[in-house]
């Protein structure tokens, strides 16, 4: 009886141990109103339904089953707590963010905070990193305003514009490449090669995942 009530007594000061990690790993977030948006057309996040992800923080403490999405116009994660409230994580308490998905190599989608000053303290998408060149998107939503004539009369109103960027790293510095097929390929080096695997596996560079095969067949030619 003794033996298992101190199997209990532990179990309750684990449980709590676990709970004070989670309220502690909030501790800095903001509180967020899910109809902040309410009067802005199109939406500002990166997945269009909330995803199971994991935060690894700065001290590499590991959180597990968590409902999140990336807001690229408030440049944060947000967090879906008993699936009721929402909070803001403070970017500058985590770096990284691993997001079962299969949009992503290996059913992952890897989010990093950026390696270079350009975006310091804000995440990238991390799509390739290999010895000599890592390749990142930079996910952008800008607030603009529109004008349309509706039955002979003009309204305005805001909407939401998702600007996405990739960015190449290589010898330490960071530079923007389009997405043009020639462009990109010449960026890489081996042109003809890499055109030719494309074509083989029928890659397109209008898909992420696609984007991380070519990028995985580039790191093993080289």
């Amino acid at each position: 009886m003794k033996i298992t009530f101190t199997l209990l007594a532990l179990l309750l000061v684990s449980s709590a141990s676990v709970a004070q990690n989670q309220i502690k790993m909030f501790t800095n977030a903001q509180s967020i109103d899910p109809r902040r948006y309410d009067e802005v057309k199109g939406d500002p996040m990166y997945f269009k339904n909330w995803q199971t992800g994991i935060i690894i923080d700065n001290k590499d403490s590991v959180y597990n089953d968590i409902k999140l999405n990336y807001n690229g116009f408030e440049e944060e994660f947000e967090v879906q707590q008993n699936g009721q409230s929402y909070i803001a994580l403070d970017n500058k308490y985590y770096k990284k963010i691993i997001i079962d998905s299969e949009e992503g190599l290996d059913g992952k989608l890897i989010f990093e905070k950026s390696p270079v000053s350009k975006f310091k303290g804000k995440f990238l998408q991390l799509l390739h990193k290999g010895e000599n060149i890592s390749l990142y998107k930079y996910f952008e939503v800008r607030k603009g305003e529109v004008t349309v004539q509706d039955v002979g009369q003009t309204r305005t109103f805001e909407n939401f514009q998702k600007l996405p960027a990739y960015y190449i790293l290589k010898e330490g510095k960071l530079s923007v490449v389009r997405m043009k097929k020639k462009i990109f390929l010449a960026e890489l080096g081996d042109r003809k090669a890499l055109e030719g695997l494309m074509k083989k596996n029928k890659l397109s560079l209008n898909k992420d995942l696609d984007i991380q095969k070519l990028m995985k067949f580039y790191e093993e030619m080289n």
